[in-house]
């Protein structure tokens, strides 16, 4: 990785921002002994062990000491495919260099104050979904509870905006043995963003939905700054409609995952839309 540094100043404001450089850093495999498996970066995702994980093994224990190539029956044996398809596919050209750290955030590997930046701005957004930004969010939660709206979907809708609902990129970074990517697309990670939101049967879904809805367009990948943006534009009603949907987006998924039964986009948008109006109906008859 080449950062230039020339004064005091700039050496300090790189040690404060280590966190950055750390996120936005690669290791290059060359003779993989100063890389660990599991716990450095040198793959496009955390590696997915066959069986149990082993924290201290060494890039260097895949490659066949005689050959200086992957040992291939190893890695075979250790990881999952996609795991093992990456890994095979890093050329071993000088196995005799030491490893060595590239920035990834530009396409020259070169470190930019550009690059950095939207480095902070993805840890900033990414920490603001574990703590939910409790102080400044909390008319969001607020909203939510006092939505006229099914309790199991106040719940989801909860859990879902709070991102932990057991999606397959939230197994795979609490080391449950599963790949990150969504079962259904195979394209993208499983994020709650991304099943409820952009993933083709949700994009499908909202297809049915009224244009104002359809129209809504965000780059983020945290499904609550999706919430928050539709608790901005939406009237109550609108939002009451919306939360509902994602629920039933997330059940029609649960249902094709488990059960391999698979229901047209319309229609779990009409249930949806039924199953809103029945319970409000119910609501407004006991007042």
């Amino acid at each position: 990785m080449q950062v230039l540094v020339t004064t005091p100043h700039v050496w300090c404001s790189l040690l404060a921002a280590r966190e950055i450089i750390w996120e936005g850093a690669v290791w290059k495999v060359r003779d993989g002994r100063k890389i660990q498996v599991s716990k450095n970066r040198w793959l496009s995702h955390k590696p997915v062990f066959l069986g149990e994980e082993r924290p201290n093994m060494l890039v260097s224990d895949l490659m066949d000491t005689e050959t200086k190539q992957w040992d291939r029956g190893k890695i075979s044996t250790l990881f999952a495919y996609r795991t093992r398809m990456e890994i095979l596919s890093i050329p071993l050209q000088n196995s005799t260099a030491q490893d060595k750290m590239e920035w990834n955030e530009s396409r020259n590997r070169i470190f930019t104050v550009k690059s950095a930046y939207k480095v902070a701005l993805r840890i900033q957004e990414n920490t603001q979904a574990e703590h939910s930004r409790a102080g400044l969010d909390r008319p969001m939660w607020k909203k939510i509870w006092k939505l006229n709206i099914p309790p199991k979907v106040r719940n989801f809708l909860w859990r879902a905006c709070s991102n932990i609902l057991p999606t397959r990129e939230n197994l795979h970074r609490r080391r449950v043995q599963v790949e990150p990517w969504c079962e259904l697309c195979c394209q993208c990670t499983e994020t709650v963003a991304h099943m409820l939101w952009e993933c083709p049967l949700a994009r499908n879904v909202w297809h049915y939905a009224k244009e104002k809805c359809r129209n809504v367009r965000t780059q983020s990948r945290i499904f609550f700054s999706l919430f928050k943006m539709v608790v901005d534009r939406f009237s109550q009603q609108e939002i009451e409609q919306w939360a509902t949907v994602s629920w039933s987006i997330w059940s029609a998924r649960n249902k094709f995952c488990f059960e391999k039964f698979q229901r047209h986009p319309e229609q779990i948008m009409r249930e949806a839309t039924g199953f809103l109006l029945e319970y409000q109906m119910l609501q407004n008859a006991q007042v």
